[in-house]
Protein backbone atom coordinates (compact mmCIF):
# COMPACT_ATOMS: atom_id res chain seq x y z
CA UNK A 1 0.00 0.00 0.00
CA UNK A 2 1.30 3.44 -0.93
CA UNK A 3 1.10 6.46 1.34
CA UNK A 4 2.27 9.05 -1.18
CA UNK A 5 -0.71 11.30 -0.48
CA UNK A 6 0.01 11.44 3.27
CA UNK A 7 3.72 11.92 2.69
CA UNK A 8 3.02 14.76 0.26
CA UNK A 9 0.75 16.45 2.85
CA UNK A 10 3.55 16.13 5.40
CA UNK A 11 6.22 17.51 3.07
CA UNK A 12 4.03 20.37 1.85
CA UNK A 13 3.49 21.32 5.48
CA UNK A 14 7.25 21.19 6.10
CA UNK A 15 7.91 23.44 3.11
CA UNK A 16 5.27 25.90 4.31
CA UNK A 17 6.73 25.95 7.83
CA UNK A 18 10.19 26.65 6.46
CA UNK A 19 8.82 29.53 4.36
CA UNK A 20 6.94 31.04 7.31
CA UNK A 21 9.98 30.81 9.57
CA UNK A 22 12.19 32.25 6.88
CA UNK A 23 9.84 35.23 6.54
CA UNK A 24 9.91 35.73 10.31
CA UNK A 25 13.69 35.42 10.33
CA UNK A 26 14.04 38.08 7.64
CA UNK A 27 11.92 40.47 9.70
CA UNK A 28 13.99 39.79 12.82
CA UNK A 29 17.23 40.25 10.88
CA UNK A 30 15.85 43.51 9.52
CA UNK A 31 15.19 44.68 13.08
CA UNK A 32 18.85 44.09 13.90
CA UNK A 33 20.19 45.99 10.91
CA UNK A 34 18.38 48.85 9.15
CA UNK A 35 14.75 48.80 10.36
CA UNK A 36 13.65 52.16 11.88
CA UNK A 37 12.90 52.04 15.59
CA UNK A 38 9.26 52.99 15.05
CA UNK A 39 8.71 49.96 12.81
CA UNK A 40 8.80 47.65 15.84
CA UNK A 41 5.07 47.70 16.54
CA UNK A 42 4.11 46.85 12.95
CA UNK A 43 6.78 44.15 12.83
CA UNK A 44 5.33 42.62 15.98
CA UNK A 45 1.87 42.39 14.38
CA UNK A 46 3.36 40.76 11.28
CA UNK A 47 5.33 38.26 13.33
CA UNK A 48 2.20 37.44 15.28
CA UNK A 49 0.28 36.86 12.02
CA UNK A 50 3.01 34.57 10.67
CA UNK A 51 3.04 32.70 13.98
CA UNK A 52 -0.74 32.27 13.75
CA UNK A 53 -0.41 30.76 10.27
CA UNK A 54 2.27 28.36 11.50
CA UNK A 55 0.20 27.34 14.53
CA UNK A 56 -2.84 26.63 12.35
CA UNK A 57 -0.72 24.66 9.91
CA UNK A 58 0.96 22.47 12.54
CA UNK A 59 -2.16 21.83 14.62
CA UNK A 60 -4.51 21.52 11.62
CA UNK A 61 -6.60 18.44 11.00
CA UNK A 62 -5.14 17.60 7.60
CA UNK A 63 -1.55 17.33 8.84
CA UNK A 64 -2.56 15.49 12.01
CA UNK A 65 -4.61 12.93 10.06
CA UNK A 66 -1.72 12.33 7.66
CA UNK A 67 0.70 11.80 10.56
CA UNK A 68 -1.73 9.42 12.32
CA UNK A 69 -2.06 7.33 9.14
CA UNK A 70 1.68 7.22 8.57
CA UNK A 71 2.41 6.26 12.18
CA UNK A 72 -0.20 3.49 12.07
CA UNK A 73 1.54 2.06 8.99
CA UNK A 74 5.15 2.79 9.89
CA UNK A 75 6.21 -0.78 9.01
CA UNK A 76 5.66 0.08 5.34
CA UNK A 77 7.81 3.23 5.45
CA UNK A 78 11.53 3.58 4.82
CA UNK A 79 13.82 4.44 7.73
CA UNK A 80 14.09 8.00 6.41
CA UNK A 81 10.29 8.34 6.19
CA UNK A 82 9.83 6.90 9.69
CA UNK A 83 12.20 9.50 11.13
CA UNK A 84 10.51 12.24 9.10
CA UNK A 85 7.11 11.27 10.56
CA UNK A 86 8.55 10.90 14.06
CA UNK A 87 9.97 14.43 14.08
CA UNK A 88 6.80 15.92 12.61
CA UNK A 89 4.67 14.16 15.23
CA UNK A 90 6.92 15.51 18.02
CA UNK A 91 6.57 19.04 16.67
CA UNK A 92 2.77 18.71 16.41
CA UNK A 93 2.54 17.22 19.90
CA UNK A 94 4.60 19.96 21.54
CA UNK A 95 2.99 22.94 19.82
CA UNK A 96 -0.55 21.58 20.25
CA UNK A 97 -0.08 21.57 24.02
CA UNK A 98 0.72 25.29 24.14
CA UNK A 99 -2.44 27.44 24.20
CA UNK A 100 -2.62 29.41 20.96
CA UNK A 101 -3.23 32.78 22.62
CA UNK A 102 -0.20 32.27 24.91
CA UNK A 103 1.95 31.22 21.97
CA UNK A 104 1.07 34.31 19.93
CA UNK A 105 1.34 36.62 22.94
CA UNK A 106 4.89 35.40 23.47
CA UNK A 107 5.84 36.14 19.86
CA UNK A 108 4.78 39.75 20.40
CA UNK A 109 6.58 39.81 23.75
CA UNK A 110 9.85 38.66 22.19
CA UNK A 111 9.67 41.44 19.62
CA UNK A 112 9.03 44.04 22.35
CA UNK A 113 11.76 42.55 24.53
CA UNK A 114 14.26 42.90 21.69
CA UNK A 115 13.55 46.61 21.43
CA UNK A 116 13.77 47.02 25.20
CA UNK A 117 17.11 45.21 25.23
CA UNK A 118 18.58 47.60 22.67
CA UNK A 119 17.51 50.60 24.74
CA UNK A 120 18.79 49.01 27.96
CA UNK A 121 22.14 48.20 26.39
CA UNK A 122 22.56 51.66 24.89
CA UNK A 123 21.75 53.41 28.17
CA UNK A 124 23.32 50.89 30.53
CA UNK A 125 19.99 50.57 32.33
CA UNK A 126 19.00 46.94 32.90
CA UNK A 127 15.69 47.96 34.47
CA UNK A 128 14.35 48.77 30.98
CA UNK A 129 14.76 45.14 29.93
CA UNK A 130 14.12 43.44 33.29
CA UNK A 131 10.29 43.21 33.16
CA UNK A 132 10.40 41.68 29.67
CA UNK A 133 12.96 39.12 30.79
CA UNK A 134 10.79 38.19 33.78
CA UNK A 135 7.79 37.63 31.50
CA UNK A 136 9.85 35.56 29.08
CA UNK A 137 11.20 33.34 31.87
CA UNK A 138 7.67 32.90 33.24
CA UNK A 139 6.35 31.89 29.81
CA UNK A 140 9.22 29.43 29.33
CA UNK A 141 8.42 27.76 32.66
CA UNK A 142 4.73 27.49 31.73
CA UNK A 143 5.64 26.16 28.29
CA UNK A 144 7.73 23.38 29.85
CA UNK A 145 4.74 22.38 31.99
CA UNK A 146 2.38 22.36 29.02
CA UNK A 147 4.69 20.34 26.78
CA UNK A 148 5.89 17.74 29.30
CA UNK A 149 3.97 18.05 32.59
CA UNK A 150 5.43 14.77 33.89
CA UNK A 151 9.01 16.12 33.75
CA UNK A 152 10.84 18.79 35.71
CA UNK A 153 11.06 22.18 34.03
CA UNK A 154 14.72 21.66 33.15
CA UNK A 155 14.22 18.18 31.73
CA UNK A 156 11.14 19.26 29.76
CA UNK A 157 13.13 22.05 28.09
CA UNK A 158 16.05 19.71 27.38
CA UNK A 159 13.68 17.28 25.69
CA UNK A 160 12.63 19.89 23.15
CA UNK A 161 16.11 19.68 21.64
CA UNK A 162 17.53 16.36 22.93
CA UNK A 163 14.68 13.92 23.46
CA UNK A 164 15.40 11.40 26.20
CA UNK A 165 18.20 13.48 27.72
CA UNK A 166 17.71 14.67 31.30
CA UNK A 167 19.60 16.33 34.12
CA UNK A 168 20.59 12.97 35.66
CA UNK A 169 22.29 11.91 32.42
CA UNK A 170 24.03 15.27 31.92
CA UNK A 171 25.27 15.43 35.52
CA UNK A 172 27.03 12.09 35.03
CA UNK A 173 28.22 13.05 31.54
CA UNK A 174 29.92 16.25 32.70
CA UNK A 175 31.26 14.57 35.85
CA UNK A 176 33.00 12.00 33.65
CA UNK A 177 34.44 14.77 31.45
CA UNK A 178 35.65 16.65 34.53
CA UNK A 179 37.31 13.53 35.91
CA UNK A 180 39.23 13.12 32.66
CA UNK A 181 40.18 16.77 32.13
CA UNK A 182 41.39 17.74 35.63
CA UNK A 183 44.42 15.39 35.64
CA UNK A 184 45.48 16.79 32.27
CA UNK A 185 45.23 20.34 33.58
CA UNK A 186 47.30 19.40 36.62
CA UNK A 187 49.98 17.91 34.35
CA UNK A 188 50.08 21.15 32.35
CA UNK A 189 50.46 23.18 35.56
CA UNK A 190 53.19 20.86 36.83
CA UNK A 191 55.19 21.25 33.64
CA UNK A 192 54.81 25.04 33.67
CA UNK A 193 53.58 24.68 30.11
CA UNK A 194 52.26 28.06 29.04
CA UNK A 195 49.27 27.94 26.72
CA UNK A 196 48.73 31.34 25.24
CA UNK A 197 46.61 33.26 22.76
CA UNK A 198 48.35 35.35 20.10
CA UNK A 199 47.99 39.07 20.62
CA UNK A 200 48.84 42.16 18.63
CA UNK A 201 52.56 42.72 18.50
CA UNK A 202 53.50 39.05 18.88
CA UNK A 203 54.90 38.60 15.41
CA UNK A 204 52.06 39.75 13.17
CA UNK A 205 54.32 42.19 11.33
CA UNK A 206 57.15 39.74 10.72
CA UNK A 207 58.58 39.11 7.28
CA UNK A 208 56.81 36.52 5.13
CA UNK A 209 58.24 33.33 3.68
CA UNK A 210 60.21 30.82 5.75
CA UNK A 211 60.75 33.17 8.68
CA UNK A 212 57.02 33.71 8.99
CA UNK A 213 56.36 29.94 8.79
CA UNK A 214 58.88 29.31 11.57
CA UNK A 215 57.32 32.01 13.73
CA UNK A 216 53.83 30.59 13.19
CA UNK A 217 55.01 27.06 13.99
CA UNK A 218 56.62 28.33 17.19
CA UNK A 219 53.48 30.06 18.38
CA UNK A 220 51.18 27.14 17.48
CA UNK A 221 53.45 24.64 19.22
CA UNK A 222 53.07 26.64 22.43
CA UNK A 223 49.39 27.43 22.01
CA UNK A 224 48.33 23.92 20.99
CA UNK A 225 44.98 23.12 19.49
CA UNK A 226 42.87 22.62 22.62
CA UNK A 227 40.26 24.84 24.24
CA UNK A 228 42.19 25.49 27.48
CA UNK A 229 43.60 28.87 26.47
CA UNK A 230 44.92 31.56 28.79
CA UNK A 231 45.39 35.00 27.25
CA UNK A 232 48.80 36.57 27.82
CA UNK A 233 49.31 39.81 25.91
CA UNK A 234 52.68 40.93 27.22
CA UNK A 235 54.47 40.26 23.91
CA UNK A 236 57.13 38.13 25.62
CA UNK A 237 56.93 35.58 22.79
CA UNK A 238 58.26 38.00 20.20
CA UNK A 239 61.63 36.19 19.97
CA UNK A 240 60.42 32.66 20.68
CA UNK A 241 60.82 31.53 17.08
CA UNK A 242 64.58 32.05 17.29
CA UNK A 243 65.00 29.83 20.39
CA UNK A 244 63.67 26.28 19.82
CA UNK A 245 64.69 23.64 22.36
CA UNK A 246 66.00 21.47 19.51
CA UNK A 247 65.94 20.94 15.74
CA UNK A 248 64.65 17.61 14.38
CA UNK A 249 65.54 16.53 10.85
CA UNK A 250 62.60 14.95 9.02
CA UNK A 251 61.89 14.03 5.41
CA UNK A 252 59.45 16.26 3.57
CA UNK A 253 57.72 15.41 0.30
CA UNK A 254 57.62 18.02 -2.43
CA UNK A 255 56.91 18.14 -6.17
CA UNK A 256 59.66 17.05 -8.52
CA UNK A 257 58.28 19.35 -11.22
CA UNK A 258 57.25 16.44 -13.43
CA UNK A 259 54.08 15.30 -11.71
CA UNK A 260 55.80 13.18 -9.07
CA UNK A 261 57.09 13.61 -5.51
CA UNK A 262 60.55 13.53 -4.02
CA UNK A 263 61.64 13.47 -0.39
CA UNK A 264 64.08 16.07 0.84
CA UNK A 265 65.55 16.58 4.33
CA UNK A 266 63.78 19.30 6.32
CA UNK A 267 64.80 20.83 9.63
CA UNK A 268 61.82 20.89 12.04
CA UNK A 269 62.11 23.23 15.03
CA UNK A 270 60.56 22.00 18.32
CA UNK A 271 59.69 24.43 21.10
CA UNK A 272 57.60 22.39 23.58
CA UNK A 273 57.96 18.73 24.53
CA UNK A 274 54.67 16.80 24.54
CA UNK A 275 53.30 15.83 27.93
Amino acid sequence: MSFEKELEILRNAERSMIALRHASGVLIYDSETVAPEKSAEGRGRTLEYLGDLEYQLITGRELNDAIDTLQANSAELSEYEKREVELAAKQVRELSRIPKDEYLKNIVLQNEANQAWKKAKASGDFSIFEPYLEKEVEFTKKMAGWINPELSTYDALLNIYEEGIGQEFLDKFFADIKAGILPIIEKVKARDCLIVALCDGMGGARAGGLASQIANRAFVSVIGYDNYVHEICSGYLKDLDAKPIRIDEVMKKQSDGAGGLVEIPYKMPVWVEPI
